[in-house]
């Protein structure tokens, strides 16, 4: 370390006695490290304001007395940058390295919750860096600036959220979530972009938590306070009426050469399991409406020369979530039998039997629309499925081992978070990696896959992190 700042002390401020260094004084456009400046025009603790080339720094810290450290977001074009620290400018202080290929430079993002990143019901920080297109950006190396939120914007469904054993169930995630919202409203009277670390960097991860596919085409309904809610978080900041863009409209403005989504359709599904006490397949999107949303969406984003990797979607079935909606549809129908005089266990098999009805036609629905969309792919060459139905079937039978842990896709397994919906950082790694593996088959990259040992070691949601808090997931319906 104290070789490279006197190389740095040589390279840009001579022989003076004072210290003069950057490290590192390269990095990947994808942005998101931290570096340490050095300067003798610098005073660390009184600095409040940075820019490395055209975007904003942030979490500007004094390390000590001499250095100031802080976290850089990207830039779109690779080559020196100056570095600007409140009046001070160090000219070609900092170079951002291109990607490892052409075609990852300009990466952009759409679909709902889990290319969001949300994680444990509601968008926040963490998960927003910790969301597969994020994850994958900084393996890939291409810019990709994102929507971060203030640090505990919203609170998150945790370990004391969870109801008792041995259902152990979540609390619902709509109602969460928008109780959530509304308790943040009063602080967002002045403005969305009070909760963006930078509200005026152009985003490149524009999808929506909630979004259906209809949403992604045209633009949340003026009237749908959640979709305009999260839209206005995530691409729309400054605007104080309902969101007119559609992501699509923001994507045609990036003129992307990578287009990618984790969940394009999922909410078009799972609107059956999010939406109601009980599992209700009428509110998912009818099979007509989404084939027509989708050759639009498909059309659009072929204008735009990019490559489209959209993942398919995995059965609904698998998620913890659908377990305790099948367990709370068996709850109600016993209450109410007993209040009512009627047998209760016969009332309890009806309601099974209802239940997995339900859950049969929510994978079937789920597997129609994969199929269309293998069909809109055998017809645009440019559009590539990332097959995570099978990964995710594969997961639920097998597990996998990372950092010496063994994680699962059931309640509390490693991979999915407390709410039973949304991916942990290691889900998400694991999701993003599946994208590596069919960039490197389609495009012949070599792209290195994500290290989920890594990933694991500091995933608040880890089988370890889940023991540290408290929780026995032995005594949970699993």
């Amino acid at each position: 370390m104290r070789f490279v700042a006197w190389l740095w002390l040589l390279v840009l401020g001579g022989c003076s006695d004072e210290p003069r260094f950057i490290e590192p004084a390269a990095g990947p456009q994808s942005g998101y490290f931290t570096v340490r400046v050095a300067d003798p025009s610098l005073d660390p603790a009184s600095a409040v304001g940075m820019r490395a080339g055209g975007n904003k720094a942030y979490d500007l810290v004094a390390e000590d007395e001499d250095v100031l450290r802080a976290t850089l977001q990207g830039e779109p074009e690779p080559g020196p940058v100056d570095l600007q620290i409140d009046g001070v400018t160090i000219a070609g202080g900092f170079a951002y390295e291109p990607p490892s290929d052409p075609r990852f430079a300009r990466l952009v993002a759409i679909g709902a919750s889990l290319t969001q990143g949300v994680q444990n019901g509601v968008p926040t920080y963490h998960g927003g860096f910790m969301s597969p297109p994020a994850q994958l950006a900084r393996q890939l190396g291409g810019y990709f600036p994102l929507p971060l939120l203030v640090r505990d914007f919203l609170p998150q469904i945790g370990p004391a959220d969870l109801g008792p054993p041995p259902a152990c169930a979540p609390p619902d995630i709509v109602a969460f979530v928008a109780a959530q919202a509304f308790e943040v409203l009063p602080k967002l009277s002045d403005g969305y972009q009070l909760a963006r670390i930078d509200p005026d960097i152009d985003v490149r991860n524009v999808a929506v938590g909630g979004a259906r596919i209809a949403t992604v085409v045209h633009g949340p309904p003026a009237d749908d306070f959640a979709a305009n809610f999260v839209a206005r978080l995530v691409y729309d900041p400054y605007n104080a009426g309902p969101v007119e863009r559609s992501q699509l409209d923001v994507v045609d403005a990036t003129a992307p050469t990578i287009v990618v989504s984790t969940d394009l359709y999922g909410n078009d599904v799972a609107a059956a399991l999010l939406v109601a006490d009980v599992i209700d397949p009428s509110l998912m999107t009818p099979l007509a409406s989404f084939e027509a949303d989708l050759a639009l969406l498909v059309d659009r984003l072929s204008a735009t020369g990019a490559e489209m990797f959209i993942a398919n979607l995995p059965k609904p079935s698998l998620l913890p979530l659908t377990a305790d909606k099948r367990a709370r549809m068996i709850e109600l129908a016993v209450e109410e039998a007993r209040n009512n005089g009627g047998d209760e266990r016969a009332a309890a098999q009806q309601a099974a039997a209802r239940a997995d009805q339900a859950i049969a036609e929510v994978d079937a629905h789920a597997a129609a629309f994969n199929d269309l969309l293998v069909e809109a792919a055998a017809g645009e060459p440019r559009l590539h499925v990332v097959d995570l139905a099978a990964r995710v079937s594969d997961l639920a039978q097998t597990g996998l081992e990372a950092g010496g842990q063994s994680l699962s896709t059931q309640k509390l397994g490693g991979l999915l978070g407390f709410d039973g919906v949304h991916f942990t950082d290691t889900g998400y790694a694991m999701i993003a990696n599946a994208f590596v593996e069919t960039f490197n088959s389609v495009l012949g990259t070599q792209v290195p896959l994500i290290d989920l040992g890594r990933i694991v070691a500091s995933d608040p949601g880890s089988p370890a992190a889940i023991a540290a808090a408290g929780i026995d997931v032995t005594q949970c319906d699993r």
